[in-house]
């Protein structure tokens, strides 16, 4: 064993030179990798999203059904929410929001580092970005929830109005069949010579 021992101390005696050359050229890259190395921030937002409401679904005229659907599996519902959460349609309305200030931010920038996770047994989910500056990551985190929020509610107004129509037509078609119908009424009084139905 003494030999063996002697033999690789030789080995390493021999070859020092290259050991602490080896050595040193780990040591330098280890430390530049970890110098030039930029650190990255991550902001997170949390975000309720609510199942559109059975009742309002139900005044559009076509939403019955698919209320239905969302309460029997909500879950396509979410998965769709997480979609447009990560979507070009929402980056293309952060970046030029954001552009305002950063005029280098761009929809594929945003794209690139946002990401959502649901939140277990729950209807929040957290919106996360990350970038090499906490201010940054904070601020377009923030837009993307407010961006998403401003666009569910001009979404919302917009079926609001889409049913409000809908009932000012069917009110108008109710009442031309009432008045057709009072028609009818009081052309057959007429054609019967009668004075009311109690009568007949």
């Amino acid at each position: 064993a003494q030999v063996h021992l002697l033999d690789r101390a030789q080995a390493i005696y021999r070859y020092r030179y290259i050991a602490a050359a080896a050595f040193v050229a780990v040591l330098v890259g280890s430390t530049l990798y970890t110098y030039w190395q930029t650190p990255l921030y991550r902001a997170s937002v949390r975000l309720l999203i609510e199942l559109e409401d059975e009742r309002s679904l139900a005044v559009e005229g076509v939403g019955p059904t698919r209320a239905l659907e969302y309460y029997q599996d909500p879950e396509p519902y979410f998965q769709t929410q997480y979609r447009i959460l990560t979507g070009r349609e929402l980056a293309q309305h952060v970046a030029g929001r954001l552009a305002k200030t950063r005029p280098d931010v761009t929809a594929d920038a945003v794209l690139s580092r946002v990401s959502v996770e649901p939140v277990r047994a729950s209807h929040l989910v957290d919106v996360s970005f990350v970038a090499a500056a906490p201010d940054i990551a904070t601020e377009t985190a923030n837009a993307l929830v407010e961006e998403y929020v401003a666009q569910n509610l001009d979404l919302r107004r917009q079926n609001m109005a889409h049913s409000l129509a809908w009932l000012t037509d069917e009110l108008a078609r109710q009442k031309r069949l009432v008045e057709s119908s009072e028609r009818a009424m009081a052309q057959y009084r007429e054609d019967q010579n009668a004075l009311s139905l109690e009568d007949r």
